[in-house]
């Protein structure tokens, strides 16, 4: 299950939740400030952001479902320069200490050797799609994508 809140937005207007549904077009998924998603589907994957009547909006997270069983752990909302940042591989059905190779855009970046790496000192450069596969081929995760965002 997901929940998708807007209760850190102030006014008189009301937040919704929105998803991208295409190029040009996007729903309201919801008239209140918070979206329940139960159970969860393939098909609720996408691009998610509050916004007011008026056109405000908050940053977008993405949320990606998947039925497979490795899951890459990623900051889902935009992180700043110079942060540290960890990233985490793990299977739904065993702990997350199985040696796990971590790629950025197709390219191989690092082994975390129990499943997690550190980024240091986070830079516009570290934006991309980030994916984990166990290296003893138990699976790999979806790509996420990580943003970073400016001062």
């Amino acid at each position: 299950s997901i929940s998708l809140n807007c209760s850190g937005f102030h006014g008189p207007a009301e937040w919704r939740v929105i998803k991208k549904l295409g190029l040009n077009s996007t729903q309201w998924e919801t008239s209140t400030r918070t979206l329940y998603i139960k159970p969860a589907f393939k098909s609720h994957s996408g691009e998610y952001w509050c916004e007011k009547e008026d056109g405000e909006k908050s940053s977008t997270v993405n949320i990606t479902i998947t039925s497979g069983d490795v899951i890459l752990e990623i900051p889902a909302f935009p992180v700043m320069e110079g942060d540290n940042i960890a990233l985490g591989c793990k299977k739904k059905t065993i702990p997350s200490s199985l040696a796990a190779d971590f790629y950025k855009d197709g390219h191989y970046l690092e082994t975390g050797y129990v499943g997690k790496i550190t980024i240091p000192n986070i830079s516009k450069s570290n934006e991309g799609l980030y994916k984990c596969i166990f290296t003893e081929s138990q699976g790999k995760s979806p790509e996420s994508w990580l943003t970073v965002g400016g001062e």
